[in-house]
C-alpha cells in the first residue's frame, strides 16, 4: 500500500499515508452506519492492502445500510 500510494497518482509522503490511510476519527465525531462493504461510499481497496484479503469493488448501487441511514439522516 505505501508504496502504491507513493507514487502516481497520489505521491503521497509518509506522513500523509499515515493521516489518510491509519489515522480514525473518534467515534463521537462520526454519524455513519458500521463498515458495510457493499455502500456506494465505499472505496475500492485492493485485497493487497488488507490483512484479510478482503477487497472493495466499485459499487454503483445504494446498499440496504446506504438506505436505511438515508432514511434517518433525511426524512
Amino acid at each position: 500500500m505505501i508504496a502504491d500510494l507513493s507514487g502516481p497518482p497520489n505521491n503521497w509522503d509518509a506522513e500523509t499515508i499515515e493521516h489518510n490511510m491509519f489515522e480514525e476519527y473518534p467515534s463521537n465525531e462520526i454519524d455513519g452506519t458500521k463498515l458495510d462493504w457493499h455502500s456506494i461510499m465505499m472505496y475500492t481497496l485492493p485485497a493487497s492492502w488488507t490483512m484479510s484479503g478482503e477487497s472493495a469493488e466499485l459499487n454503483p448501487d445504494l446498499s440496504p445500510d446506504d438506505k436505511a441511514f438515508i432514511k434517518i439522516a433525511y426524512p
